[in-house]
């Protein structure tokens, strides 16, 4: 999918330069900020600007380093923020908590950024609308999951990606739980135990059934996503995995 360029207007080269490069040093938000007034960018800009650092921590774009932030002077010599690029879902969903946290922090933290925080950081900044901007963000970040399936996306991970946003949001989803209707339960006396493994890009199920171990299977990446955010229990798993065993014994 093409993206069109910023840095280029009519084939005429527009005066481009990242955070990074303006301010090697910068780790956090407030350094961005810092510097963006320093360029004496517009008010509305910076309104602007807040609007992506509010949707870089509740969207959970963790690849929010100084380089993924650019400033374009015009002719006149102003100076203005470019266009917002580079805003995807980076959380980890499979790895290690450790592992999933911000490029650039906000009131000393890289993870865990509360609502108290976004304000705090919104009123030291000027930005007075800060609360109704945070609202209208979480409001369209509860309909991520319709905007994804709209386009393509698969289902499961749709999913998944929509209940940990509304981790982020402090909300729960109907949406999000509806496929758990079925929680397992019933088949869960059928077996004497049922284990997920992950190893590396490995996911396997392990069960066994009359004191007899059950010859191990592969598990989908989106099966292993599923079973790890409640969509599916590992009891569910193993009967469709090992439903021609449970026949035989």
């Amino acid at each position: 999918m093409g993206t069109e360029r910023f840095d280029r207007v009519n084939g005429t080269k527009v005066y481009t330069q990242t955070l990074a490069a303006l301010a090697p040093e910068a780790d956090s938000y407030e350094d961005l900020f810092s510097v963006a007034r320093k360029l004496a960018v517009p008010y509305d800009e910076l309104v602007k600007l807040y609007r992506q650092t509010v949707f870089n921590f509740l969207g959970d774009n963790l690849d929010d380093h100084n380089k993924n932030f650019s400033f374009v002077m015009n002719k006149n010599g102003d100076w203005h923020i470019s266009p917002a690029y580079d805003l995807c879902f980076t959380y980890d969903l499979t790895g290690m908590g450790f592992a999933n946290r911000h490029e650039l922090s906000v009131c000393g933290k890289d993870k865990d950024i509360t609502k108290d925080d976004l304000l705090k950081f919104g009123k030291a900044n000027d930005i007075r609308a800060a609360e109704s901007i945070i609202k209208e963000i979480s409001d369209v970040l509860m309909r991520f999951k319709e905007f994804a399936l709209k386009n393509g996306v698969i289902e499961v991970y749709a999913e998944v990606i929509q209940k940990k946003l509304c981790q982020n949001l402090d909300v729960k989803s109907e949406k999000v739980g509806e496929q758990r209707a079925d929680d397992g339960s019933e088949q869960s006396c059928i077996f004497d135990s049922v284990v997920i493994r992950k190893n590396k890009e490995k996911y396997t199920i392990h069960a066994s059934k009359n004191g007899v171990r059950l010859r191990e299977k592969r598990l989908s990446q989106e099966e292993y996503m599923a079973y790890s955010f409640g969509l599916v229990s590992k009891e569910k798993l193993a009967l469709k995995y090992f439903r021609d065993e449970i026949n035989n014994t």
